[in-house]
Formats: C-alpha cells, sequence, structure tokens
C-alpha cells in the first residue's frame, strides 16, 4: 500500500492546428500483424512548445513536424515473466497507480493479451503492500494491509480489436476486484477485511483517418498512414468492508465516495502500422469535450523522415514580424536573406483555437496580414505557408488594445 503524493504533469501551451488536405486514398486497415508485441518499453517525447489540438477528420494530413519537447519520457510495456499470467496467456504487462482519490491509492500491474483478435488487459498482479494510515487517523499503528493477488478478470479490457480500419469501434466493461484488511482499533476495525471493486469502461472509436507527420531532429517525418482513436474511459470505484457496503463515515475520512470515477482517460491515439504504441497521443484528462489537452505525446521510436523534395528547404532566411504588440487587425512581416513566397496564414489563440486565416499580400520581400475585425487583447501564434500549404515560420506575437 502506498500513499501516494499529488501527481503533477507537464502544462501545455496549446497553439495551432494545421491540416492539409491529402490525396484521395482509403483508410489504412490495421491487423494483428501489423501490431508486434512490445519487447521493451516505447521512448515517448512529452510536447512542451506549442501543440496543435487534435481534430476528428478523414482522408487529411495531420502535420506535428514543428512539435516537440525533447522531453524524453517511456510507455513502460515490459514482457511478462510470471508463470502464471504466461499459462494465461499474458504477453506484456505495465505498471499503474490506481487511485482512490489524488493522494491515496496502490500499485498494480496491469497484464495485457495480444492475440489475432486483439489487445486485451485481462488480468491483475499485485504484491504484498502494508502501510500506516497516519495521514488519515493520525495514529502511526493503524494501517491497511493489501496481500500479494494474481488475477485473470472474467471481462477483459479491450484495448484493440482487430482488424480495425474508418467507423470502426469496441467497448468493454471490466470488473476488478483488490482484497484488502483494515487494521484501525480505535473504530473497532481489527484487520477487517475491505474490498475495493471497479470497473474499467472503455469505448474506443475511430473517428479518422488519414496521414500524420511528426518532428524528428533529423527534420519532418515522412506521412505515415494513421487511425484516429477516441478513446473514453474510466473507473468507477466501490468499497466494502465486512461483505457490506463501506459507511459513509469510513469513506469520508479517506475523501472517497461510492460510485465516484477515477483514472480518467480521456484522449485521441493516433495509431500506424508496425507499432502497438500510437504515433501521436493528446490526452485530454478529464475533459470529455476534448476541447483542452493537458499532454501530448510522440512516439519516437523507428521514425522515418521525408525526402528532401517533400519539405521546404532549408535557407538562410529570417522572419521578422512587427508591430508587436500589435492593434490585432494587421501584421507585418519582412523576410531577410532569402526567398520564401507567403501564401496563407492561420492564427490561434492561448489554447489552441483557430481565431483568423486568410491570404497573405506580398509586396517583393514583404507581406501584409490583414485580419476580419480587431483581436482581443492577449497572446497569440501566427502560421505562415507557402503555396503548398507547407508551415515556413511559425511566429508569437502579443495584441494590446
Amino acid at each position: 500500500m502506498k500513499i501516494a503524493t499529488l501527481k503533477h504533469f507537464f502544462a501545455l501551451i496549446i497553439s495551432g492546428l494545421t491540416v492539409i488536405s491529402a490525396f484521395s486514398q482509403s483508410a489504412v486497415t490495421i491487423k494483428s500483424d501489423d501490431m508486434p508485441v512490445p519487447t521493451q518499453p516505447y521512448n515517448l517525447d512529452v510536447v512542451t512548445g506549442l501543440v496543435p489540438n487534435a481534430v476528428p477528420a478523414n482522408n487529411t494530413t495531420w502535420d506535428y513536424s514543428t512539435a516537440f519537447g525533447n522531453t524524453p519520457s517511456l510507455a513502460d510495456f515490459y514482457p511478462e515473466v510470471v508463470p502464471f499470467f504466461l499459462d494465461a496467456g499474458v504477453d506484456v504487462y505495465r505498471v499503474l497507480f490506481k487511485n482512490f482519490s489524488t493522494d491515496f491509492g496502490y500499485e498494480i500491474f496491469q497484464e495485457y493479451d495480444f492475440n489475432a483478435n486483439g489487445v486485451y488487459d485481462i488480468g491483475v498482479d499485485i504484491l504484498e503492500q502494508n502501510n500506516t494510515l497516519q495521514p488519515f487517523t493520525g495514529n502511526i499503528a493503524d494501517s491497511i494491509f493489501i496481500p500479494s493477488q494474481s488475477k485473470i478478470v472474467s471481462e477483459p479490457r479491450r484495448i484493440i480489436e482487430f482488424p480495425f480500419t474508418a467507423n470502426s469501434a469496441w467497448s468493454s466493461d471490466s470488473r476488478r476486484v483488490t482484497d484488502m484488511a483494515l487494521n484501525v482499533p480505535a473504530f473497532g476495525l481489527n484487520y477487517a477485511p475491505v474490498q475495493h471493486v471497479y470497473h474499467w469502461i472503455r469505448q474506443d472509436s475511430i473517428v479518422g483517418w488519414g496521414k500524420m507527420r511528426v518532428y524528428t531532429p533529423a527534420g519532418p517525418s515522412i506521412d505515415y498512414d494513421v487511425l484516429m482513436d477516441k478513446i473514453s474511459e474510466y473507473a468507477l470505484d466501490s468499497f466494502y468492508l465486512n461483505g457490506a457496503p463501506a459507511p459513509t463515515a469510513l469513506l469520508t475520512a479517506f475523501g472517497v465516495t461510492q460510485g465516484q470515477k477515477t483514472e480518467h482517460n480521456y484522449r485521441y491515439n493516433f495509431y500506424r502500422k508496425g507499432s502497438f504504441n500510437y504515433l501521436a497521443s493528446f490526452f485530454y484528462n478529464t475533459d470529455d469535450t476534448y476541447s483542452n489537452v493537458f499532454n501530448a505525446f510522440i512516439t519516437t521510436d523507428g521514425l522515418e523522415t521525408a525526402p528532401p523534395s517533400a519539405v521546404v528547404e532549408k535557407m538562410s532566411y529570417a522572419t521578422v514580424l512587427y508591430p508587436n504588440p500589435s492593434a490585432g487587425s494587421e501584421l507585418n512581416i519582412k523576410l531577410l536573406g532569402g526567398q520564401v513566397e507567403l501564401d496563407s496564414y492561420e492564427v490561434f489563440d492561448a489554447v489552441g483555437r483557430l481565431v483568423r486565416q486568410g491570404q497573405i499580400a506580398a509586396n517583393g520581400s514583404e507581406f501584409q496580414v490583414r485580419m476580419n475585425g480587431h483581436l482581443p487583447t492577449g497572446n497569440y501564434a501566427i502560421q505562415l505557408k507557402d503555396k503548398e500549404l507547407r508551415i515556413v515560420a511559425v511566429q508569437r506575437f502579443e495584441v494590446v488594445n
């Protein structure tokens, strides 16, 4: 048992979405052979700069070639070694801290089976845990004990179902039970049996498809065929003492309630062939409207870079944007030291909403952006594109009215 500290996440400043019309194509179909079983953790980059929000679309190219953070992280998949789970078909496991509340929970291992029909979380492995409840009761001798337990669940949590393509969908309601013992003698609880019962509720639906390019240190990646998976997931918690629903007074002492929702997981995952882990993932925490990105991740393993003809060649030029701060209706851009034909622009506010777009007027090496109406006071980012809709430059600016 662990008393968890409050978890911290990287806060993202959201800005800019580039959606480029792709050539006519069909949605890719991903089968079991296209998603090999992980043999080690996946390497990720946590995007900490300007991150375009993800918007569902079909036959589209999502361009995230400028979204990076150089902040390494891991998706922790490990090959299974425990005979009990190997015999049940488990291939890999991952570690999860199962929360009761923001500062209370315990560690579990989720057990994943990869097979021809899908990828399923089919079991739970829990090591013995025994910790003091002093932060809650004030008595260091009070404790909660979790014995070692390994279980295969009756209904798996469906992570992926094969094959999947445009408009595919799957869902699951997976019930799990953790046995515990509560020792608080002052309340007449002498290693009283406690059960934490929770249901993983998960729904997946493919809401977009097309191509995606992401950032690599060597330049933009190739355009990968991707499927956009909308994930809605959470756990419903219930608590039992001596075989009956735990009393409200006890739950209140631990800051929990019957039927509470935890482990919120609202996100968009972009899947490609060749890897089980997403190419990109946008996590919205508890926001079931998928409006405000909480964290964004790019898988960095094995990315191929695009040939030089597919990207804007590096040129020795600089962009100067003025006035900055501006009054919010007109901007000027001057190119120094090179020849680039700017064609269009998109302006995004501080939370990633597209607020203005249009064509750029050229006058030699100087360009003008005239907006339809004044922007409110605030911070913005403008993406400048050429005639092929490739991003040439991104500039931040401030509006003061």
